[in-house]
């Protein structure tokens, strides 16, 4: 693909998760050029201190933007093969949770003739309302926040629910919704149509399968509970670190990491392991069915890092990268994915089952960076990828082989079928693409 702008160093790659568009954007003072597949977007404003007017598609096919013509407005629906133009709106906000994940189905909100609507492709606006203040997908559900006169309403869905704020917390999952919500140092839950609370502070919460309501409820500086939406105490900490992922995808699990005094801990379906330096989790595989948390403990004056998979106990050679937590993977056959850094030197090693690669440079993310994914895993979970580099050259494993030398400036995505790779040179005015077939499972 040749860039239509020139490269100054400071030309971004991406790529669509499928491995179908290469997408390359660059600054220009205050505009961002953007070009996808060959074909050049429409620029988007850029201003210093300022987020871009635009987002992308969890799988970076398409992408939303607004564009100013004077005192209106319009948003444009992009992707490698045309644009989509709105009227001419008085006001308009997309937010990066714009495009459901799945069909990449777009909806945002918009003012026309002084009233806000929702709108949302192959449907109807919704509206009027005198004012909107947020409106994203949560899983299938689309949910805004809206007020009619004095009084706010969630909106999911075309079901209104009230709230007292314009800045509730809104959780839809497993055919449930809770909202957490309050003023004046009091807040409730609103779980489907039970009010659970008042509380001093704000619980957080997470839905489980049937409804199952988890919430964190912090009592004093030194207290939290953890609760069921049935008022059954699940158990004291001082702080809890991890309830937003705490049931899994099937939502019929509770594991979170906590901390407890100057100790940490982990609960996994109603046991605490207590008395751990620190700890992380839960990892769950994309099915459910498999689980991982990781600890550090005590070991005479030194400490060891550890792991634990469905169970089953692995101690690690050097300590765990915590701040890289988001790039854990648990695959469906039962691989853990992880980094561990050796601090002295400064290299990191990755695990993946019972093997082993490493030491190397400091991993970089891949083209999927929705899901801030550094080590990519393919949906059978048989192949794994990851990249790496040095002061000069990147370089990307593809299970047993490694792509490479290549330029600093590369990306990839592991799909299904292929390893796929967007290189471009700091001199170089055309993006290379490189293809890798996946071997067969066996």
């Amino acid at each position: 693909m040749k860039l239509p702008f020139a490269n100054d160093g400071r030309v971004r790659l991406d790529l669509s998760s499928d491995g179908a568009h290469v997408i390359a954007s660059v600054h220009e003072g205050d505009r961002e050029r953007c070009v996808s597949s060959g074909r050049e977007l429409p620029d988007v404003v850029w201003l210093r201190g300022r987020s871009p007017e635009r987002h992308w598609s969890a799988g970076a096919s398409r992408r939303a933007a607004i564009v100013r013509q004077g005192r209106l407005v319009r948003v444009v629906t992009s992707d490698a093969q045309r644009d989509v133009w709105s009227e001419p709106q008085e006001d308009a906000r997309v937010s990066r949770f714009a495009f459901r994940r799945g069909d990449d189905r777009f909806a945002y909100f918009a003012k026309r003739r002084g009233a806000w609507w929702i709108d949302r492709e192959g449907e109807e606006p919704v509206g009027p309302f005198d004012e909107i203040a947020s409106l994203a997908w949560h899983g299938a559900h689309l949910v805004g926040v809206v007020r009619l006169g004095e009084a706010w309403r969630v909106w999911i869905d075309g079901r209104a629910l009230p709230c007292r704020t314009s800045r509730p917390n809104v959780h839809v999952a497993h055919g449930s919704v809770a909202l957490v919500d309050g003023r004046d140092g009091v807040s409730e839950v609103l779980h489907d149509d039970r009010v659970i609370g008042p509380f001093t502070t704000r619980p957080r919460v997470e839905l489980g399968r049937d409804g199952r309501l988890v919430m964190s409820v912090e009592l004093d500086r030194w207290r939290t509970e953890v609760r069921l939406g049935d008022g059954a105490i699940v158990g004291a900490f001082t702080r809890v670190r991890s309830l937003e992922r705490c049931t899994g995808p099937r939502g019929d699990r509770l594991a979170f990491a906590y901390d407890d005094g100057d100790r940490s801990g982990f609960f996994v379906d109603g046991v605490r392991h207590d008395g751990l330096g620190y700890s992380d989790g839960p990892w769950w595989s994309p099915d459910g069915a498999h689980l991982l948390w990781a600890a550090e403990r005590a070991r005479g004056e030194t400490s060891e890092a550890f792991a634990v998979l469905d169970g089953h106990e692995r101690v690690l050679p050097t300590s765990i990268d915590w701040e890289m937590g988001s790039s854990v993977r648990v695959t469906t056959r039962s691989f853990a994915c992880l980094f561990t850094l050796d601090r002295a030197s400064d290299r990191y090693t990755f695990h993946v089952g019972d093997r082993s690669f490493g030491p190397f440079g400091y991993p970089t993310a891949s083209a999927r960076r929705e899901d801030h994914e550094v080590v990519a895993v393919s949906r059978d979970g048989y192949h794994f990828a990851f990249q790496h580099g040095d002061d000069a050259h990147a370089y990307v494993r593809l299970d047993d082989d490694v792509v490479g030398p290549l330029p600093r400036n590369t990306t990839f995505t592991l799909t299904d079928r292929e390893l796929v790779l967007a290189s471009l040179d700091d001199d170089a005015s055309e993006v290379t693409i490189v293809r890798r077939s996946l071997d067969p499972v066996p």
